[in-house]
This record gives structure tokens, C-alpha cells and sequence, in this order.
């Protein structure tokens, strides 16, 4: 079966293969499930709404957010160019690295043993031996095998971002990066006595992924994080024993498995092809009368970067068999950490830390231990203890376009979180929250972010947009730094901090429109329109786009626009003389005038309007166009009126006397 033109990858179904899973899923639902099925189903949790964007070889590809499923376990897509097809008859061949996985599908992706081997543990570390298998983990574990194949991430829309791709993709090659498959003291030898403890620090960070019994022949063991510690009882053997320890869940250990179906995706379900292994003999040196001998103990204090802590305190306290409790006395670590106690006697005893380094968290739970005559207490032998860093958190308010401490109301706010003090690889949830200083009224918007700490110090970026309710007010942000289970590690919020406070603008305009200076004019008069705007909260200093429109007074019926570019001073006044409007052509009538300010960006008007006077019946925008003969009468008209009301009388007298004359004449 051949693919139909729109569905090859440099079509509209270039898409990744799973862009067209949900068509696909809904046809299978009738299909008959065999004992190899694969499903196609939408990512569950909250991160799982959206869709990731890839590129290879300048063809855009895409997916939503999807999880494959092969007999109900989790798999991943190895050729996204390929459509996904839901259902059975799947195949496969346990993955020796064969010949048939090397190129793999539409995209011809290069894959040799290394990637593969690299592949497998991006699947581990990405999902399979994740102790959050949530869907949102299996999604970005599949998109950083894409991108290990060889496609490029564009753009992650919904819950997910490109950062939370970035840091997720830091976490899991960190850990790909320095994997071990054995501790750091495999195959060594260690002398013991009867009675005595040996410690094994793990630099690998092994330890913790084998199974350890709690006794075996004669021996009793403990794990605490990456050191191991062994007791010789008076049982132990006299010759010597070699034990090894094996990976607790091998589940993810051995070959992967490779799935094939014509015509539809390859898909691989990984597995570690090495497991995790450790090994140690132990060769016992009988003591003679052990209980007589002192012994001594060794702690070692170190962060979450395996550093030495100097300068923390601890007080040893004796517990006699009665269970009364003596404190021996309080101690202090080195330069490197390093505690030692000596002159001890045999018995049981507890450690507790009374004062932490500066910048971390106090730990004071109780540490027991057992003194066994002629312990020495070593570097190599002290109990490992981690402390967690103290973190802090900052932030700074801007304008997110201009970097200014004022912002208009189409423009956006920048805060950014400087974090410090963070212990590398922990998840963190970043919260800001910006506050009205005027109302006092808190938290009126709320953002926030979890991120995979990369380094101890991290900034993190948030955008918020102008709420009307804030328009001419200080707004102040605070901000909170929580651990995995919710609890507040640091907190910052004052209403005076300025680094945190912007302004919100509120800019007005009062206008003044006259012609010739004048606010009535005569029909047909050369009339140059001048309007002065006073203007309240500009930016000082920037460019505006202003624009005039004259328009019949009570109506928005516009009959004339002016258009002019003009900066922002300290005068708080702006004269703009409208040389392109005359009122010589227009009918007598009144008139009102319209001003609108815009942004200038780039020397370029935009759209986005700082503010505008558009009152249709304002006097003060208003003037008015007369007709010559509504003017009063002028003084001297009067007098000729005058002359003429004389001039009509005298002509009335004379036409009767002459008509009286020739009516006596006719009698």
C-alpha cells in the first residue's frame, strides 16, 4: 500500500505521525485487538493540552500531545514522518542494534549503536525510571528523542513551553550524561573486624538503584543515600566473602524491544542494555578483647553538590542502658565537612546538628550510631550527611517594551525572578503576584512556574498584561518559592520595594480648537485650523503620532483629517497647526474637532492608541463658520437707512401737492 500524495511528508500531513492519531483512534474502536496493539491517546494530566513543532530538513512537522501505547505500555515513536496506525498485528525483533533500526523511516534518520545506547537512557531517565510517570513526562521524553534524531523543537503551544522542554531536556541529559552502571568501589577489597562497621561512599550514585539485603552470611547492611555500611557480627566468617548487589528493578534491563507494522510507525520500547552493578570483599582481622578499646566516630557534612560544609555544628549525646542521656559535648565540621570524635567508649550514642552553615536549612533529627572498640573514624569511614540550601527570591518590575518603570495600557509588564541559592536538579514552583499600591488590594493577578533548578542561580521571566482597574495606579509585585509538596521556601513582598513597583499610565488631553486664532470665521475666509492639546502622564521625551479630524458639531460625521508626527516634552502643551485643513471651502455650520494620539514604534505609527478627545458637542474643541449677512448692522448703515426713509417721505409730500393742484384745476 502506497501513501496518497497529500499524505507524504512534504504535504499538509508532513506533520508528525501522531498529528493524525485522533482520526485514526476514532476508527479503531471497532477493530478487532490482538495480542500487539497500539493506541493513540491524548495526554491526561494538566500539561497535556497543545501541540509541539518540529523541523528537519526545512519540513515543518507537528504532534499534540499524545501518549503511544503498545499493549498497554508505554512506547516511543523512532520515524514521526510516518502515520501512526491505531490497532494490532505489531511485530517485532528484540533489538541486538540490528541493521533494520539504522535508518530509520521517511526521514532516513542515521542511528548507530551509541545513539541507540543514548537513546535508551533518555527513555529511562525521561520516563521509564521517573518516579513521576505522569503523561506529560512521556510527551517530552518523546520529544527529546525526536530531537535526538535529528528534528529540531520550533515551538510548544498550551500548558507546555519551550523553557519547560529546555528544562526538562538539562535534567534528563544531566543525568544521561553521567550515567554509571557500577559504584564507585566495585571490585574492591576491605579488612574488617568482628564488631566493626566499614562505610562505602558511592561517588557514582549507583548505590541507590541496587538491592541491598539487611543481613547476609554473618553481615548486616544499611543504606543511607550513597554510602553503605557493613557490620561484621561476631557470627561473620573468618574467611573472606565477596558480595555483589544487582539492580532492585530490572524491569527496564536487557534488550529493547524494536515494533513494526507496515505501513505505520516504528516504535521502540527501551531498555537499559547494561544493568546497575556493585561488588566488595571483605576479609576479617579478628581483635582480641575489642570491648576494651576505644573507638571513635566520623561525620562528614556536604550540599547537594557533594561540598564540604564548614562551620556546622552538632552535639553528641551517650545513651547508658538505663536510656539516660548525656551530651559528650558539641563539635563543629572542618573546612571539609569532616567531624571527628574520638576517645569514645563502647556503646550507643546520637549526633544531632544544632547549627546549620549559612545559607542552609538547619537538620536537626537525631543520628544514631554504636561505638565498636578500636574504630577509627576517617574521611573514608565518616557517615555522609546532606544539607539543603536556603533559597532566595527577588524579582525586578519593567516595562516589558521599553524597560522604563511606566507602562501604557497596551503594553505589558515584565517581572523577573531572580532566584539564588537553589540546589541543582530540584523542582521548584516560581509564583509572582502583583499587587494595586492604591487600593491596597493584593494579588489581583497571580502567575506561576515550575522549573527544574540547572543551576543554583536561575532568573525566571513572567508577562503581565495592564488591568483597567490599574489604569493610573502604582502597581507592586511579590513573589514566592515552593518546594515539590506546595511548602513556601521564600518570599519577598513589600509595598515600598521600587525595584517591584510600576506605573500604570493614565494619559488625558485637553484641547482648544480655533481658526486664524479665532472661534468664528466668515464663509469663504482663508481659515487655518490650530488645536493646542494639554497632555496629562506622556512619556516624556517619546514620539507621538497625532491625528486631527474636523466633524459637524453634535455628529462624528468627519469631513476633514490631519496627520502629524510630534514629541513629547516637559511643557505639558502641544500647539499642532493643521496646515492641510482650511475652512474656506466648507458651508457655514459649526464644528467640533477630534484628536487621537497613537504610539510611535520605530519611528513608525502603530495602532495602538495612547489616548483621544472625541466629544462631539465640546466647546472648547468647537468653532463655528458664519454667512457675511448675519452680522448686525454697522453706525453708518443706520444713518443711510435714515436718509432713505427721509427721501421716501419728501417723494410721498410732493405726489400729494401735485395731485391736489390738478384736481382744483379740473373743478
Amino acid at each position: 500500500m502506497k501513501f496518497p500524495k497529500f499524505m507524504k511528508p512534504k504535504t499538509l500531513f508532513s506533520g508528525l505521525a501522531i498529528a493524525g492519531a485522533a482520526s485514526l483512534f476514532s476508527l479503531a474502536n471497532g477493530s478487532t485487538v490482538s495480542a500487539d496493539t497500539i493506541s493513540v491517546t491524548p495526554s491526561s494530566d494538566a500539561w497535556g493540552n497543545g501541540t509541539m513543532y518540529f523541523s528537519k530538513d526545512g519540513v515543518p512537522s507537528w504532534t499534540e500531545y499524545v501518549v503511544l501505547r503498545l499493549n498497554g505500555r508505554v512506547v516511543f515513536c523512532l520515524d514521526p514522518w510516518t502515520l501512526a496506525v491505531d490497532g494490532a498485528d505489531y511485530d517485532y525483533n528484540e533489538s541486538k542494534y540490528t541493521q533494520s533500526v539504522t535508518n530509520l523511516g521517511k526521514a532516513n534518520a542515521p542511528v548507530d549503536e551509541e545513539k541507540f545506547r543514548k537513546l535508551e537512557l533518555i527513555a529511562y531517565y525521561g520516563y521509564y525510571g521517573s518516579s513521576d510517570t505522569r503523561d506529560w513526562r512521556a510527551v517530552m521524553t518523546q520529544a527529546l528523542i525526536w530531537e535526538e534524531l535529528g528534528y529540531t523543537p520550533e515551538r510548544f503551544t498550551g500548558d507546555l513551553t519551550m523553557t519547560d522542554y529546555e528544562n526538562f531536556k538539562s535534567e534528563v541529559l544531566e543525568k544521561v550524561n553521567n550515567h554509571k552502571a557500577y559504584t564507585s568501589w566495585n571490585g574492591e577489597v576491605k579488612q574488617i573486624q568482628r564488631g566493626q562497621t566499614v562505610e562505602l561512599t558511592d561517588d557514582n550514585n549507583v548505590i541507590q538503584k541496587l538491592s541491598i539485603p539487611s543481613t547476609q552470611d554473618g553481615y548486616t547492611f544499611s543504606l543511607n543515600g550513597n554510602v553503605l555500611s557493613i557490620t561484621a557480627t561476631n557470627e561473620a566468617p573468618k574467611e573472606s566473602r565477596t558480595f555483589s548487589f544487582e539492580s532492585a528493578d530490572k524491569a527496564y534491563e536487557g534488550a529493547s524491544l524494536i515494533w513494526y507494522k507496515w505501513g505505520s510507525q516504528t516504535v521502540g520500547e527501551f531498555k537499559i542494555k547494561d544493568g546497575n552493578y556493585g561488588s566488595v570483599s571483605l576479609s576479617p582481622q579478628p581483635t582480641e578483647n575489642i570491648t576494651d578499646i576505644e573507638g571513635a566516630f566520623a561525620l562528614r557534612k556536604v550540599n547537594t553538590d557533594k561540598e564540604g560544609l564548614a562551620g556546622v555544628e552538632f552535639e553528641v549525646f551517650q545513651v547508658k542502658a538505663d536510656g539516660t542521656e548525656t551530651s559528650i559535648g558539641k563539635y563543629t565540621t572542618d573546612k571539609d565537612g569532616l567531624l571527628k570524635v574520638n576517645g569514645l567508649e563502647v556503646g550507643k550514642y546520637y549526633i544531632r546538628e544544632v547549627k546549620a552553615a549559612d545559607g542552609y536549612k538547619l537538620d536537626n533529627k537525631k543520628i544514631d550510631f554504636n561505638i565498636v572498640g578500636g574504630e577509627r573514624a576517617t574521611l573514608a569511614t565518616a557517615t555522609l550527611f546532606t544539607n539543603d540550601r536556603i533559597p532566595t527570591i527577588q524579582t525586578d518590575a519593567t516595562n516589558l517594551q521599553t524597560g522604563t518603570k511606566t507602562v501604557y495600557k497596551f503594553e505589558t509588564k515584565k517581572e523577573v525572578a531572580h532566584l539564588t541559592n537553589l540546589d541543582i536538579g530540584k523542582t521548584y514552583t516560581v509564583r509572582t503576584y502583583e499587587n494595586d499600591k492604591d487600593t491596597q488590594k493584593q494579588r489581583i493577578q497571580v502567575q506561576e512556574k515550575k522549573i527544574v533548578a540547572t543551576a543554583h542561580e536561575m532568573d525566571v521571566e513572567f508577562e503581565y498584561p495592564v488591568l483597567e482597574e490599574t489604569i493610573g495606579h502604582w502597581t507592586v509585585f511579590g513573589e514566592e518559592l515552593l518546594d515539590e509538596q506546595g511548602n513556601i521556601l521564600a518570599s519577598n513582598f513589600d509595598w515600598e520595594n521600587e525595584r517591584e513597583t510600576v506605573y500604570n499610565r493614565n494619559p488625558k488631553l485637553n484641547t482648544i480648537a480655533q481658526v486664524n486664532g479665532k472661534k468664528v470665521v466668515t464663509v469663504g475666509e482663508d481659515g487655518k485650523v490650530s488645536d493646542t492639546i494639554k497632555y496629562q502622564d506622556f512619556e516624556k521625551g517619546s514620539q507621538v503620532f497625532v491625528r486631527l479630524e474636523i466633524a459637524k458639531y453634535g455628529t462624528d460625521e468627519v469631513v476633514g483629517t490631519y496627520e502629524t508626527t510630534a514629541t513629547i516634552d516637559e511643557s505639558g502643551e502641544l500647539v499642532v497647526n493643521a496646515d492641510t485643513l482650511n475652512t474656506k471651502d466648507l458651508p457655514a455650520g459649526k464644528y467640533v474637532l477630534f484628536e487621537t494620539v497613537f504610539e510611535v514604534k520605530d519611528g513608525k505609527p502603530t495602532e495602538n492608541v495612547i489616548s483621544k478627545e472625541r466629544d462631539n458637542k465640546n466647546e472648547d474643541q468647537s468653532f463655528e463658520i458664519v454667512k457675511p449677512n448675519s452680522e448686525l448692522p454697522k453706525t453708518n448703515a443706520a444713518i443711510t437707512g435714515g436718509l432713505v426713509v427721509a427721501g421716501v417721505l419728501a417723494l410721498g409730500a410732493s405726489g400729494y401737492f401735485v395731485l391736489k393742484k390738478r384736481n382744483h384745476k379740473v373743478q
